[in-house]
């Protein structure tokens, strides 16, 4: 049996595998194996929510990979989760930030982004979205 600890870690880890694997070029096989990462994260802890987060992005990029709309709900129900488990996670608030930039929702994304940077002011990933919400509406 495990220790609480080694739960913890071992969840982390398969959230970290998941997370590298995204930073992959994007394919189906890069989001099945990603996805199959964080199945595993939550498999070991259910309520941890930047697994669920992980699942958002993954959802999302599936959405550009197979172009079913279907993954949208999927990237959706997982924000959903993460953020009603992990509200102060700025890994949350990116992936619903990503969420909503790939959907044309820019207020809400917005939203998230700047959330992020109250919680941590130099999240690279937070700027990086804010910025492209400002170009795409030609806001400097």
């Amino acid at each position: 049996m495990q220790g609480a600890e080694e739960t913890e870690i071992d969840a982390y880890y398969h959230y970290r595998q998941g997370v590298e694997i995204l930073e992959r070029p994007v394919t189906a096989d890069t989001v099945e194996s990603a996805l199959a990462a964080f199945d595993e994260s939550l498999a070991i802890d259910a309520e941890y929510g930047a697994a669920f987060a992980g699942r958002c992005n993954a959802y999302r990029l599936a959405y550009r990979v197979y172009n079913d709309p279907a993954y949208i709900d999927l990237a959706e129900d997982a924000c959903i989760a993460a953020l009603s488990l992990s509200p102060h996670l700025e890994v949350v608030y990116n992936a619903l930030g990503g969420l909503h930039v790939s959907n044309g929702r820019d207020d809400r994304a917005r939203s998230a982004y700047e959330n992020v940077l109250q919680i941590f002011d130099r999240d690279v990933d937070a700027r990086l979205g804010l910025a492209q919400i400002y170009a795409r509406s030609q806001e400097f």
